[in-house]
């Protein structure tokens, strides 16, 4: 959460639902609350297959939701799958790019500066 609170940019995130710190819904909702990551595409990943729960973090946005243990094929296939659906986004106008950019350099801006 600190990293994306810092601004740090990620192609993908891919997160656990149960974490010591933070949840993964929570963070999955602050992701998709914030005008810098809602575009990002997060992946849910758990041991817990309950329905519910699965439910819970597709409804919220994940673009996808892995059960553990977690083979390289799944993940493979989870990102090809992913990569075509934002390309696909992308090109159908809705990939904000420039858009979050610009974001991104106004609030530079705007950050106060120190006084001497």
């Amino acid at each position: 959460m600190a990293l994306l609170e810092r601004g740090t940019q990620f192609n993908l995130l891919l997160t656990d639902v149960m974490m010591p710190d933070v949840d993964g819904p929570a963070l999955l909702h602050y992701v998709r609350n914030n005008v810098f990551y809602q575009e990002m595409p997060v992946v849910m990943m758990s041991s817990n297959e309950h329905a519910d729960i699965v439910l819970n973090c597709l409804q919220l946005g994940a673009e996808d939701y892995l059960l553990k243990p977690v083979t390289k094929k799944a993940v493979k296939h989870m990102w090809a799958h992913v990569w075509r659906r934002k390309q696909r986004y992308q090109m159908a106008g809705g990939g904000g790019s420039q858009h979050l950019k610009k974001l991104r350099e106004e609030k530079k801006e705007k950050k106060p500066r120190p006084s001497h």
